[in-house]
């Protein structure tokens, strides 16, 4: 567990320390002087969803099934949360949706929590029918 966290963070610092130097160049380019606070969080916010969705999507430890399920549903929650935080502060018009942001993040929440029973019943059937047809398979060969 700690392996994992400290790899989970290692690549955090990785991917703001590039969008970090992505960002001063861009900032070169158009001749401004400092990145300001105004800029920095949404580097930090786009790090957090890029290594939340690596961390969701690729099999990046060796886990059992149940905990690189867990691992998903918490990664991509994180990733959603981010991206509608980052959406919400630093799109412009995004503070008029400030009565909607409960029922969004309970749709969020919602939706990974369907979506994380679906995978663990889907699994559950598929391992049964693996099993099945291991076991008749065994029984042919005998």
């Amino acid at each position: 567990m700690k392996a994992y966290l400290s790899s989970v963070i290692k690549d955090f610092l990785i991917v703001c320390g590039v969008l970090t130097l992505l960002l001063a160049g861009w900032l070169a380019l158009n001749r401004q002087a400092e990145i300001g606070r105004d800029t920095l969080w949404p580097v930090i916010l786009v790090a957090v969803i890029l290594v939340s969705l690596k961390y969701a999507f690729f099999n990046v430890i060796e886990a059992s099934e149940k905990a690189q399920l867990i691992s998903y549903f918490v990664f991509s929650t994180i990733a959603g949360i981010a991206l509608f935080v980052t959406l919400f502060l630093f799109t412009p018009g995004g503070h008029e949706i400030q009565a909607t942001i409960l029922p969004i993040v309970f749709t969020l929440l919602g939706a990974k929590a369907v979506n994380y029973s679906m995978m663990y019943w889907n699994g559950k059937t598929e391992a049964k029918a693996i099993n099945e047809k291991l076991k008749s398979n065994s029984t042919d060969n005998q």
